[in-house]
């Protein structure tokens, strides 16, 4: 690729939104914001984290003082830990140890904590996902 086919830098290397934002719309993607009980896939996180207790069993929740490391290092509070399941068909799915930091935009299910919590497998493709147990390779969700 030469020069003149990259895009220009933006200030201090800042990512600039609003072409994304603009195309986004042009495009016809729904630009409302993710609902509170909204979960989304995370690869990269090493935890299942949610910003809002009111998401989990009351009896399931703990206190905590411990803090997320997010990308650009910033540090933020987690108030509680908690754990839930998610039903299938064939046996629940658990989320153990869910961090709970009133200031996260998203709910996040850590892929490799699920995997490994449940001994399960992630198959991503172009219509979506399924989860499969591991062991049997039937697909539970």
């Amino acid at each position: 690729m030469t020069a003149a086919h990259q895009p220009a830098p933006t200030p201090g290397g800042a990512f600039n939104t609003s072409g994304l934002y603009t195309a986004l719309q042009s495009a016809g993607v729904p630009q409302q914001p993710p609902s509170a009980s909204d979960w989304y896939f995370d690869t990269g996180a090493s935890s299942h984290m949610s910003a809002s207790p009111g998401n989990f069993n009351p009896s399931s929740l703990r206190s905590s003082s411990s803090t997320i490391t997010v990308g650009n290092g910033a540090r933020l509070p987690v108030t509680h830990q908690a754990h839930t399941l998610i039903p299938t068909a064939s046996s629940p799915l658990y989320l153990n140890d869910v961090l709970i930091s009133p200031h996260l935009v998203k709910n996040l299910i850590s892929v490799r904590r699920l995997t490994r919590d449940n001994n399960v497998s992630i198959e991503f493709d172009p219509c979506g996902f399924s989860i499969k147990d591991l062991p049997s390779r039937v697909e539970m969700l």
